[in-house]
């Protein structure tokens, strides 16, 4: 709460929040914000340039807003000279780049493909607001040629890049769990543990941190759950967890599929019936609905993707044939400890409240839907 009286309200009010929010108030508005943009800006109309100004007026204030220093200034000040980041401000697709794409994560999943979608599109509609395809009224929804070139080309790049990006996360969670097998020969297994578990409280903070922590403990538990077992079972047991891991890939694959062509099946009914006679209502309930399937899909995908690469990364780190077995043993053990870790991470409630909102737009299911699922794909 404040004490002191607030000498200006244009951040507040870009963001439509009162003087005396919470940060987590603060940060559920500006995701609000975000989400209303990234529709407007999708619906291509004459007011595309105002959309955007208005959203990086929104953005420059939730920046200053977000700091308790410059809030503190800016109570004090008002907007000025004396109320600038360190370094100034960042322009509005930097910004979103840093607050939605889980930056964090890389060094354990390297890129994700639903944070890419989100910087991709940002990207694109700072290039292209002010064009006339953007700003012209009743243009079409269509990619034109240019934007479809730069997505085949944005394409192109990640495939030559994801050859890169595997030798990396290799790497880096080799890297650690070389630190695990350090920590438990030199007896200071407490101290690994405290500096993991630092990294969780930052990683859960960061967009989808729950739902990816999750992902990674069920997927680094799984397999290393499946390599001892192989062990003790002197590889008997592979047979049928690879025999089971396509079967779920395809499960996973088929139910991608559906929900992409029923959102297709939607958009089909909604085309042939007359728009002239909708009522508001209906038209909103549509794209509500459309909006809704579009984001599943897109967490869907992501999350699918993101199971293979791990997967991928677990497989070539237990069955590296130059590591001795007994090693091998002992990385498995640190995967299942790194597991147990991401799987207790928590939000407290303030923090939780400052996130989901943001985040039920694109999973659109409550936390048992999200166990059920990851535990379908992620074996």
């Amino acid at each position: 709460m404040h004490e002191h009286k607030v000498v200006s309200m244009s951040y507040y009010d870009a963001l439509g929040v009162k003087p005396d929010a919470t940060p987590a108030d603060i940060k559920r508005a500006y995701r609000t914000k975000f989400m209303n943009f990234y529709g407007k800006m999708n619906e291509r109309t004459n007011e595309t340039p105002t959309v955007w100004a208005n959203f990086t007026r929104e953005t420059r204030a939730y920046q200053v807003l977000r700091d308790r220093q410059l809030r503190r200034k800016y109570d004090h000040y008002g907007p000025g000279e004396k109320v600038v980041p360190p370094g100034g401000f960042l322009g509005t697709e930097t910004f979103c780049s840093h607050s939605f794409g889980g930056d964090g994560f890389r060094p354990w999943i390297g890129e994700f493909t639903l944070f890419r979608v989100i910087n991709e599109a940002v990207q694109m509609m700072h290039q292209e607001h002010g064009h006339t395809l953007l700003g012209r009224k009743g243009s079409s929804n269509k990619l034109s040629t240019e934007q479809e070139d730069k997505l085949k080309a944005s394409a192109q790049e990640r495939y030559a890049k994801s050859g890169n990006e595997m030798h990396e996360m290799i790497e880096a969670l080799d890297y650690k769990l070389e630190r695990y097998y350090f920590a438990v020969k030199d007896g200071e297994l407490d101290k690994f543990e405290r500096r993991l578990l630092e990294d969780v409280e930052l990683l859960k903070l960061e967009s989808f941190g729950i739902e990816l922590l999750r992902i990674i403990a069920l997927v680094y538990r799984t397999k290393a759950t499946n390599y001892v077992m192989a062990d003790k079972t002197l590889g008997v047991s592979r047979l049928f967890t690879k025999f089971r891991d396509n079967t779920r890939d395809m499960k996973s694959t088929l139910g991608v599929l559906n929900t992409s062509i029923d959102v297709r099946e939607k958009v089909g009914e909604f085309s042939e019936k007359d728009q002239d006679k909708l009522t508001e209502q209906e038209q909103l309930k549509f794209d509500t609905l459309i909006k809704d399937k579009t984001l599943s899909v897109m967490w869907a995908v992501s999350k699918a993707e993101l199971i293979r690469k791990l997967r991928d990364v677990c497989n070539a780190i237990l069955h590296d044939q130059t590591v001795k077995p007994s090693d091998r043993m002992v990385k498995a053990k640190g995967l299942l400890f790194i597991a147990d870790k991401f799987s207790q991470a928590q939000r407290t409630p303030e923090e939780d409240v400052a996130a989901r909102d943001f985040e039920k737009m694109f999973i659109g299911v409550d936390e048992q839907m999200i166990q059920a699922s990851m535990s379908i794909n992620a074996s």
